[in-house]
Formats: C-alpha cells, sequence, structure tokens
C-alpha cells in the first residue's frame, strides 16, 4: 500500500458535488501506471479518502509493466503511455473501459539553480544539445526512443551517442538533480515531478511531439467496478486544474 503524504483538500460536500457517484464498498485497486506518477501522488489521496478504497500502485515504464501484465502478474487498472490499445486487441484490457487520461508534450530539464539553456528554436535546440556534456534519459521511456530519432532527424545522432545516458524509471531526473548528468530530455511531467530540477521549456512546436496516456481496467480484475471509478475520477472536470499543473492536458468531458 502506498504510503501518502497529507494532502490539504476542499471540503468534503464540496469536492462531492464536483466529481461522479463513487461506490461505498472499500476495495484494495492494483495499478500499473507510467509517466503520470504525480497526478496520482495528488489525486490517489483525495480518491481514497472519498472512496475508502486503497490504491497499490507500480510505477514504471510502459514496457516493463507491459511485460508483468503477460507475464500473468494481478492488476486491476491500467494507465499506459502506450500499448493499451495492443492489450484491448488481445484481451487484456476490456475495451469498454478505455479512457483518456490526458495528453503530455516534451521538453528539457536542468538541475535546480542552473542557467537555463535556449530550446526557443530547432536552431537553439540543436545548438544546446551540442553544447551539452551530457543529457540523461529514460532507457526505455517513448521520450528516449523519440529524441535518438529527433537526433538522426536533425543529423547529430553520431555527436551526441557519447553524451546520452540512460536510467531506470524516475533516475535520469534523480542524476540531473546530483549534476552526474547536465541536461534532462523527457515529458512535462516527469521534468516538473523530479525534486532538484527545473524545467527549461517545451521543445519547440516543430519538434514536437505528444504522449497520450490510457487508462482501462483489466479483463481479469478484482476490483473491475472501483477500478473504473479510479478512472472517472481521474478524468473528472474538477480536477482538470490538477492535471494542468503536472504538465498533463486533460480531457474535458
Amino acid at each position: 500500500m502506498i504510503s501518502w503524504r497529507t494532502i490539504t483538500a476542499a471540503p468534503l460536500a464540496f469536492i462531492l458535488m464536483l466529481t461522479p457517484r463513487l461506490p461505498v464498498t472499500a476495495a484494495e485497486i492494483n495499478v500499473f501506471c507510467s509517466g503520470i506518477s504525480e497526478v496520482i501522488d495528488e489525486l490517489g489521496p483525495r480518491f481514497e479518502q472519498m472512496t475508502g478504497h486503497k490504491l497499490v500502485v507500480r510505477f514504471d515504464f510502459a514496457g516493463p509493466l507491459i511485460r508483468a501484465i503477460d507475464a500473468d502478474q494481478p492488476f486491476d487498472v491500467t494507465i499506459l503511455s502506450t500499448g493499451t490499445d495492443d492489450l484491448i486487441k488481445r484481451g487484456r484490457i476490456d475495451a469498454a473501459s478505455r479512457m483518456v487520461i490526458g495528453r503530455t508534450g516534451l521538453g528539457i530539464g536542468v538541475r535546480q539553480g542552473q542557467s537555463r539553456p535556449d530550446i526557443s528554436t530547432t536552431e537553439a535546440f540543436k545548438r544546446t544539445m551540442l553544447d551539452a556534456r551530457s543529457v540523461a534519459h529514460g532507457s526505455e521511456s517513448l521520450t528516449g526512443s523519440y529524441f535518438l530519432k529527433l537526433f538522426d532527424r536533425l543529423g547529430i545522432s553520431e555527436e551526441m551517442k557519447p553524451k546520452l545516458k540512460s536510467y531506470g524509471s524516475g533516475a535520469a531526473g534523480e542524476a540531473v538533480a546530483r549534476g552526474e548528468a547536465e541536461l534532462l530530455m523527457t515529458g512535462i511531467s516527469p521534468i516538473l515531478k523530479a525534486r532538484g530540477v527545473e524545467l527549461v521549456g517545451w521543445l519547440p512546436a516543430e519538434l514536437q511531439t505528444y504522449a497520450t496516456f490510457l487508462g482501462g481496467v483489466g479483463t481479469a480484475a478484482k476490483e473491475a467496478d472501483a477500478g473504473r471509478a479510479l478512472l472517472k475520477f481521474l478524468t473528472a472536470p474538477a480536477y482538470a486544474g490538477v492535471l494542468k499543473s503536472k504538465g498533463l492536458e486533460p480531457v474535458i468531458r
């Protein structure tokens, strides 16, 4: 079970008016989540407080989580940046439960207090990458793969290879905060979450891409109803501001 930090929330009656009606029976919901841990950190305790449910969340890259699903490790809900539709096709996720949580773009981060390089244009971004001593990225993240393709597109792949440092889930930000790597290249949400790291900015529009996070309930879920309630809660209009503050563009129903 996750240990949540204390949350200062609006009065319970007010929140209940703005969010969907949720089931009363308490459940323990196993969640596999990639990329938006900061959203779960913020909204998870509120969901638990309002429903009596408990969240047991595994945070990792989408790849390892999908492999865990294929190995028949138990889960109720997935929130993934990739692979959800394939899991639906393979009968692992209930198609009717598919829900868009939101999307986030890519950006660059630096150690807190460091000067912020210019990435405002394609040429400025390219120059900043070439001037950097080292650049951290996630070893199995979609963003890491995208940046590698982007370097090839910009014609700087060979120059960047010796500068790139690959890390496991969440570790790239920690490396930049320690000064082990100069730049962090990843999604906006992970940059905003990383302690000791500051967001330099979003990639220029012509270089930008987006990761869309989809939620789903497992076809073998033990707590399917509670899982659906969680997804509805995360996408409630009342919490759109929370998603935006974490670098995620919400989907308003």
